[in-house]
């Protein structure tokens, strides 16, 4: 295995299993009303006028709220020996994966919002990043799974990293900017962390450098597009 031993893996899946028949237990049916647990950590439940009727949050709000909370996979990784939860190879896949796609629907909307004497060119530019981004996102699921399940791809505990690294700005290429500079930042710290643990591996080196390289470039085009 490239990320810990067999043994620790099978106690890993061992651990999935029973969280998911505890969670099961205790599943509530979605809007079958309030729980003091739904709500997101910092946010309460909003209420909009729709003509006589208050609507609060519904059934996907709910879902998204607890997977910002410690699903299964996050706890079953947490008891890993030697191993925090969050600094595992597995944790740092899961989030590698939301940062992507973080990066993938913020290119995407940017590429439907631009307007103005830039249109086109502007258009064309975000139509490159997200089309770049798109590819890198089923490679690392791919890889994700291979090397340790498919927990890692669970779409709640992806949306978790995704949501929280969204960047707001008005300004499309500034935001992409923030964006593409904060991954090449957690690129560049998942790949100190793997070498000190001494989980690089050959598929790893080949992989991550390959997404270095091409957000260089990203970064590079929205750099040259800033200074137009």
């Amino acid at each position: 295995m490239p990320c810990g031993s067999k043994k620790e893996w099978s106690e890993v899946k061992a651990k999935l299993k029973k969280a998911d028949e505890d969670e099961d237990e205790d599943a509530t049916p979605l809007g079958s009303g309030e729980d003091e647990g739904d709500a997101i950590e910092g946010e309460e439940d909003y209420e909009v006028e729709k003509g006589t009727r208050k609507q609060k949050r519904g059934p996907f709000e709910k879902a998204l709220s607890r997977g910002r909370q410690r699903g299964p996979f996050e706890k079953a990784i947490a008891g890993m020996p030697g191993m925090a939860s969050d600094q595992t190879c597995a944790a740092m896949m899961v989030e590698l994966l939301g940062r992507l796609k973080a990066l993938f629907w913020s290119h995407w909307t940017a590429h439907w919002q631009t307007r103005g004497p830039s249109f086109y060119g502007d258009h064309e530019l975000f139509s490159r990043l997200y089309d770049d981004v798109k590819g890198e996102i089923d490679q690392v699921a791919e890889r994700a799974v291979g090397y340790h399940g498919v927990a890692t791809v669970d779409p709640l505990a992806v949306a978790r990293h995704e949501r929280a690294n969204m960047t707001a700005s008005a300004d499309l290429v500034e935001r992409a900017l923030a964006q593409e500079r904060a991954f090449m930042a957690y690129l560049d710290r998942m790949i100190e962390q793997l070498k000190a643990r001494g989980k690089y591996t050959a598929g790893l080196e080949d992989l991550l450098p390959q997404l270095a390289s091409t957000h260089d470039g990203h970064l590079y085009l929205l750099q040259q597009r800033q200074g137009f």
